[in-house]
């Protein structure tokens, strides 16, 4: 009888949810996963008020992100992990954001943890924008252009991966999306 148990608990779909945040918006995939089968089923994006305040931002975490968790009822939520960057005030933004995610993620499900940036973009087979590159953009288009193109790049590589790795999401040209979705891909192997 046990055994019984423990199988059909392998069968019953798992949900999971991998969120990537900025100081502009909040972007969500969401994944069902069996041992036979993985499907993206939804993707959500919110985006803050330009020039809204912290408490604003923090208000329409309160709002929007439950909805989506109660949803879909996740078993487990990852958060791609706040990174510092060189502006102390986007650092201060980002690791407000990201804690108050947090928060309101275990209030609703008991499975929340972060990923460094890193680990999922390892994970996808992600290469790093290499020095030869921006040299050879910087002959071609001059320094400037090369910065752009190099930042350009580094947006763009999540996506080209992974759309070679999940099918249906050619149309998806959001960059935070894709990172959500890379996120959550990554996560079905944290928790499964």
């Amino acid at each position: 009888m046990n055994l019984v148990r423990v199988l059909k608990t392998l069968k019953e779909p798992k949900i999971i949810i991998g969120i990537d945040s900025s100081s502009a918006s909040l972007a969500m995939s969401v994944y069902s996963r069996d041992f036979e089968n993985t499907y993206l089923i939804d993707t959500v994006k919110f985006k803050f008020q330009p020039k809204s305040s912290m408490a604003d931002k923090l208000e329409l975490i309160n709002s929007a992100l439950p909805k989506v968790i109660k949803k879909y009822n996740p078993d487990a939520i990852r958060i791609e992990q706040t990174i510092y960057i060189q502006s102390p005030q986007t650092s201060r933004i980002l690791s407000y954001i990201v804690g108050h995610i947090f928060g309101v993620c275990l209030e609703y499900c008991q499975d929340v943890d972060d990923v460094p940036v890193m680990t999922w973009k390892s994970h996808i087979g992600y290469k790093n924008v290499t020095m030869a590159e921006k040299n050879a953009w910087k002959i071609l288009h001059g320094e400037k252009e090369a910065k752009k193109i190099a930042a350009r790049q580094r947006k763009e590589r999540t996506g080209i991966l992974m759309k070679q790795k999940i099918e249906g999401i050619d149309d998806i040209e959001d960059d935070d999306i894709m990172d959500s979705i890379a996120i959550g891909y990554w996560a079905l192997t944290d928790v499964l």
